[in-house]
């Protein structure tokens, strides 16, 4: 998979990314963030400095295109390894209501692991380890994983663009606005339309669904739902937003609602919600 020619729009444009599962979340966030200019300049900026530096004894086991070529390798690799670990993790536990916080922290600690592998594996290469020091590993593993935390908690920082979410608010309704008063339709680029069926939160971006297409938009739903005046609609979840005129019907099944969509798909509703739901879309 080429990384580095990636960008928004090429993921947006590709259906495989716009799922919702973990794996299409992990593969999404990986082609974003590796793709964006600013990680290949950086990296190549920490390369230089542990090059130069020479840490772990490595300046006076490598020479200087060695110590480039290792530290590269270590750094490219293992971003790559957590990026996609870090974002499985939290794509799961963020669907099942954790706390982001805590979403960030079990992310971080089990990309530890193939982290410490994928840095045994470059470094074996390049040093050929003795048994003695793999006896090592529990101290390396602690050192990757503390890193891995620090790492996924930098890159959460750096990838919020909005205020926090607000909280659920209730169903909003201006019968004589159009779609096109709402603000939120200037945050889609591509050309699918103003009809909009649902917004799915994917953790800071937004799947919107629209009658003729989809795209992925980098917004937080409490700023989409605010921004949808003059749409009927309400948020349903913590993750959904539906417009009314989209639903088809409403199936509860064990105290569990969900809402059917014209296009098929099913979205489902908050337990706290399901009255207002129900009074809402009947």
């Amino acid at each position: 998979m080429a990384l580095s020619g990636g960008n928004e729009d090429d993921v947006n444009s590709n259906p495989a990314f716009a799922g919702g599962s973990p794996l299409q979340f992990a593969l999404r966030e990986m082609r974003i963030r590796l793709g964006r200019p600013g990680f290949w300049a950086g990296l190549a900026a920490v390369t230089l400095v542990l090059a130069l530096s020479g840490p772990f004894e490595t300046a006076r086991l490598l020479s200087f295109p060695q110590l480039l070529l290792y530290w590269f390798m270590i750094g490219a690799s293992t971003v790559a390894v957590a990026l996609f670990t870090a974002a499985m993790v939290q794509n799961w536990t963020d669907r099942r209501g954790y706390p982001q916080n805590l979403a960030v922290l079990a992310g971080g600690v089990v990309a530890g692991l193939p982290v410490t592998l994928v840095v045994l594996a470059i470094s074996d290469l390049f040093f050929n380890f003795s048994m003695s020091e793999l006896r090592e590993i529990p101290i390396w593993t602690l050192y990757c994983t503390l890193i891995s935390v620090a790492g996924t908690f930098l890159f959460r920082l750096m990838a919020k663009p909005h205020p926090a979410a607000a909280p659920i608010a209730g169903p909003s309704e201006t019968p004589r606005a159009t779609p096109r008063a709402a603000p939120f339709l200037r945050r889609i680029t591509k050309p699918i339309g103003a009809d909009i069926i649902s917004l799915n939160a994917q953790d800071h971006y937004i799947e919107v669904v629209t009658a003729s297409g989809r795209e992925l938009v980098l917004a937080r739903l409490g700023d989409a739902e605010r921004e949808l005046e003059g749409i009927a609609g309400m948020r349903v979840h913590r993750s959904w937003w539906v417009a009314k005129r989209h639903v088809a019907s409403i199936e509860s099944t064990g105290g569990r609602m969900v809402l059917r969509l014209a296009n098929g798909a099913e979205v489902p509703v908050s337990r706290q919600l399901q009255k207002q739901v129900r009074e809402f879309f009947s």
